[in-house]
């Protein structure tokens, strides 16, 4: 789990353009989204959504269904 904030920036170097990176499970009941809860596993996902979400190689989209839904796509190589 202390790996999981670095995987965004391998998902370039083994994904082609138009891969699709999906993980569930990703609301843990809010825990990621409320700062005030302060845990190691909390604090890997936020790095992880983080890294995500500034990777300009990827688009990437959390949806509120079940338990959360992450899904990312590579862009096309320009």
């Amino acid at each position: 789990m202390g790996k999981l904030s670095e995987l965004p920036r391998s998902f370039n170097s083994f994904s082609q353009s138009g891969a699709l990176i999906v993980s569930d499970n990703v609301l843990q009941g809010g825990r990621v989204f409320d700062t005030s809860h302060v845990d190691l596993r909390s604090e890997n996902m936020r790095a992880f959504y983080q890294r995500m979400a500034n990777d300009s190689n990827l688009e990437s989209i959390i949806l509120p269904v079940g338990h959360g839904l992450s899904i990312g796509r590579v862009k096309e190589s320009v």
